[in-house]
C-alpha cells in the first residue's frame, strides 16, 4: 500500500467501526493486515473499551484480524468469530 495513502485507508476502517453498518463493510477488514502497526492497533485498541458495545465487538474482531494476518477474511469471518467469541 502506498505509504501517502496509507493515513486515509486508516481513517476509512476507523469510520466504518464506528458508523451504523452498511452492506459491504466487512471487507475493510482485508485492509487491516496493509495498515495493521503499533499506532493502527493503539487506535483500535481504544475503541474496544467503546460505550456502545457493537463498536467494541467491532474494534475487537479488527484487532484479531490484526494479529492473524494469515488467515483470510471472507464473508462468514466476521460471523464465525462472533460465534467463537460468545463461546469463550
Amino acid at each position: 500500500m502506498p505509504e501517502e495513502i496509507r493515513p486515509q485507508i486508516v481513517d476509512l476502517i476507523i469510520a466504518a467501526l464506528q458508523r451504523t453498518y452498511r452492506c459491504k463493510d466487512w471487507l475493510f477488514a482485508r485492509l487491516v493486515r496493509h495498515v495493521a502497526d503499533e499506532q493502527f492497533t493503539d487506535r483500535i485498541e481504544a475503541l474496544s473499551d467503546a460505550d456502545d458495545p457493537v463498536v467494541r465487538l467491532r474494534a475487537q474482531f479488527i484487532l484479531h484480524v490484526a494479529r492473524h494476518p494469515e488467515q483470510r477474511v471472507r464473508y462468514v469471518s466476521w460471523r464465525r468469530w462472533l460465534a467463537s467469541a460468545a463461546g469463550t
